[in-house]
């Protein structure tokens, strides 16, 4: 009982000590940044007019215009930044090899195609543009796979508050980080245990119930719904609708074991199951002469999730990192800004004078009369004033009196049309976005001009970018971590590879130990570098190639046609480029084909011999004839007939000699030809086979490894990955 009693009271300490570090965090500058965060986003989706100026401005007839320059300009520079995408790239720094770092490379493709990581990148650049910071969260998800498998998602900016004392932008150098969310009881159950959820339903009495932030309440009625009046009831009538739960990630001291390379200097820590096992533990020692063990205090994450003053999760984190990986567009030591919030006053003043300018117009338009008293016919002042602005409005006034004529309005003053100009200036100044990022130069504007000035706007957009690939690098780094740490096992994994233009299916294994169970490319041993590059995105990467594939064309590059038309957008380019390609020579014959072709030539060789023959006998017919009559017959120009045939028939004789050494010269490039395109095919079916028994072998091994290896349970897997 007493124990109970104790580890109710230290259960109660830890939440209540949770929610006290979450109030702290929260009150230093969150709330302000919650709502500048609410803010921007209402500007951004076009609610750019507060409801009291909104109920002001109707209540004096004037219009509330909303002309969205946010809009555009965000979008254009999202645009900007998703025309390329990452170029994630693992070498062997220290204690791996070039496959290892190869195999690494293909997990990382995995991780971003199976979490559709192109999508969660834009969320992210959004978020960050917009709301001033994104997030990425990445962790461990058993859900389909009892090993685990990398999930990639994106965190709502509005949920995660940094640690408020940080002034770097890497999660490194923080101290703790809080995740906090709105859930139901009914997600607590399935996610943490029915014990967890009746202990939150049973604080309804606790000093926390009263807390807004923490409790939301929906009151008990006959028709279940919720009254639409002012918090009235006591909580006794009341049922728990949506509790705040709060994740904090924080480092904390503790002793570890590790294991150290000599020869390397590479430490790695020993998980508490590995160290409760001290006969393995031995053997791994003296197995390996170059390691060595040593304890030592280090910082780890640790991880609470509380709810109210209930206590879901306390514990060594899994992780060695923090799980948020961060994404702030402009970052000054400690203050992460977007683009947005600097936008807000520019855009609330050309609103603002766009609808003044709009009723001065109105206004205008609708002026006074001046009348004379009982001048009008059947019609007096108030009749005139309500009927006044009409189209095609008659008047008749009695004779003797004055016209009525319509007051002369005020002129629009110049200086409201000049303040709207520098409010839509200073949009395009302040945000580097200029019309022609936008798309949006004027017809008569030189091309050279349009790129000088997108290249100059693109010069204002650095930040953001050198900014987006330093998340990519933490969130590399972050991959790399967790494939490490929890990529023990032999896998396989298909993905697909974009690089090919028919983007085949290709099949991959890791980890996969040789015949004397040693494992050559071990991803879990070893340093590596990130290198980030940039290509172009996957939607326009084939529109880039056949442009530059066009120009190359026009600059004389012999680029072929059949390449050309892979990276076209025509329906079954393939099929076109494979016909295309065999057309004009580059494709591999078949045995038929190259039969056929061989005939072909024989047959030509053989009729160029032949007409050579025939020519020969007319010449020896004309000279025997010639011969025997001696004529001596002139022709007009004093030449012998048969002189001149015997000319014509020996350059007859000459041009079939030529055309048959250019058919023999053609037929023994043929046959060369052939002979190289014969011993190519039969190096690459060599190599080709020699890779797919590579393959086959590696995927026997695999799966054998696979398949000899006990399968634990779910329950198991996660108490081991928690230890």
């Amino acid at each position: 009982m007493s124990e109970n009693k104790d580890k109710n009271f230290e259960q109660r300490r830890i939440a209540d000590d949770n929610w006290q570090r979450y109030v702290r965090a929260r009150d230093m500058r969150h709330k302000e940044y919650v709502e500048r965060a609410k803010r921007n986003d209402k500007m951004y989706l076009g609610d750019q007019w507060s409801e009291r100026d909104r109920e002001a401005l109707e209540k004096a007839g004037r219009p509330a215009l909303t002309m969205n320059l946010i809009l555009g300009t965000i979008n254009a520079a999202m645009g900007e930044m998703a025309k390329s995408q990452a170029d994630v790239q693992f070498k062997p720094a220290r204690g791996t090899n070039e496959q290892a770092a190869k195999d690494m490379n293909y997990v990382y493709q995995y991780v971003a195609q199976q979490n559709g990581l192109e999508h969660l990148e834009l969320q992210v650049i959004s978020d960050g543009l917009i709301l001033d910071r994104g997030y990425y969260d990445v962790r461990i998800d058993f859900t389909d796979n009892l090993l685990g498998d990398i999930k990639v998602t994106a965190e709502d900016p509005l949920d995660v508050i940094p640690d408020p004392l940080a002034k770097d932008i890497d999660p490194a150098t923080w101290s703790e980080v809080f995740i906090t969310r709105f859930m139901t009881l009914e997600d607590i159950e399935a996610q943490y245990g029915a014990e967890k959820a009746r202990d939150i339903r049973s604080q309804y009495t606790e000093p926390l119930a009263g807390d807004a932030d923490c409790f939301e309440w929906k009151t008990r009625t006959f028709g279940g719904e919720e009254p639409t009046t002012e918090y009235s009831a006591s909580l006794d009538d009341k049922d728990i609708k949506r509790v705040r739960v709060v994740e904090r990630q924080y480092y904390k001291m503790r002793k570890v074991k590790q294991l150290v390379d000599l020869e390397s200097g590479d430490v790695k820590d020993i998980s508490e199951k590995m160290t409760a096992n001290e006969e393995k533990l031995k053997l791994l020692l003296d197995s390996q002469p170059n390691i060595t063990m040593r304890e030592i205090t280090k910082k780890a994450v640790r991880t609470t999730i509380t709810a109210g003053y209930t206590v879901l999760f306390d514990d060594w984190s899994l992780y060695d990192t923090f799980t948020i990986i961060p994404y702030f567009p402009y970052f000054r030591r400690g203050n992460p800004l977007g683009m947005v919030s600097n936008l807000v006053g520019p855009q609330e003043l050309f609103n603002k004078v766009s609808s003044q300018e709009l009723h001065i117009v109105n206004t205008t338009a609708n002026s006074g009369w001046m009348i004379e008293e009982n001048s009008l016919v059947e019609m007096d002042a108030d009749e005139l004033a309500a009927q006044g602005s009409k189209t095609g409005l008659v008047l008749e006034y009695k004779k003797g009196y004055n016209p009525p004529a319509k007051i002369m309005p005020n002129q629009i003053p110049p200086g409201i049309h000049n303040i709207s100009q520098k409010a839509m200036m200073s949009v395009r100044q302040i945000s580097g976005v200029n019309e022609s990022i936008m798309g949006m130069d004027r017809a008569d504007v030189s091309g050279v001009a349009i790129t000088q000035r997108r290249e100059a706007g693109q010069i204002q957009l650095t930040i953001p970018s050198k900014n987006i690939n330093r998340t990519r690098l933490m969130l590399a780094k972050k991959v790399l971590e967790l494939v490490q740490k929890f990529y023990t096992e032999t896998r396989i994994f298909h993905i697909t590879d974009y690089s090919e233009p028919e983007q085949p299916q290709v099949e991959h294994a890791v980890n996969v130990p040789d015949e004397t169970g040693a494992v050559p490319a071990d991803l879990t041993r070893g340093k590596y570098d990130v290198v980030i590059g940039l290509q172009p995105s996957r939607d326009s990467v084939d529109e880039t190639i056949f442009s530059e594939a066009i120009s190359m064309r026009e600059a004389g590059v012999a680029i072929p046609d059949h390449i050309v038309i892979q990276h076209s957008n025509l329906p079954r380019r393939l099929e076109i480029a494979e016909m295309v390609a065999k057309v004009q020579g580059f494709g591999e014959m078949s045995p038929e084909e190259e039969q056929m072709a061989a005939q072909q030539m024989q047959m030509q060789i053989e009729a160029a011999v032949k007409e050579i023959e025939k020519t020969d006998a007319e010449i020896a017919e004309i000279r025997a004839r010639a011969a025997l009559q001696g004529a001596k017959a002139q022709s007009l120009d004093g030449y012998s007939e048969y002189a001149i045939r015997l000319s014509e028939l020996a350059n007859k004789k000459d041009m079939a000699e030529q055309q048959l050494r250019a058919r023999v010269a053609l037929a023994e490039l043929s046959a060369r030809r052939s002979e190289l395109q014969s011993q190519r095919a039969s190096a690459t079916k060599l190599a080709s086979d020699m890779l797919k028994v590579e393959n086959d072998s590696r995927k026997a091994m695999a799966q054998a490894y696979l398949n000899n290896k006990p399968h634990p349970t779910q329950k198991e897997t996660l108490n081991d990955q928690t230890r």
